[in-house]
């Protein structure tokens, strides 16, 4: 992930990050009205 984020930054890239399937933390639920695999704390952890 540092090695893509890098390359988009030499490359220009200056949009968001949206990480796709995320992993599901220990207790963590779906979020309501979601489709699984878009959990928040997975999702700050797929970014981090």
């Amino acid at each position: 992930m540092l090695a893509a984020m890098r390359a988009y930054r030499a490359a220009g890239f200056d949009g968001p990050i949206r990480p796709d399937h995320v992993p599901r933390m220990l207790g963590e639920a779906d979020r309501e009205n979601t489709m699984s695999g878009y959990t928040n704390m997975g999702r700050l952890f797929a970014v981090g």
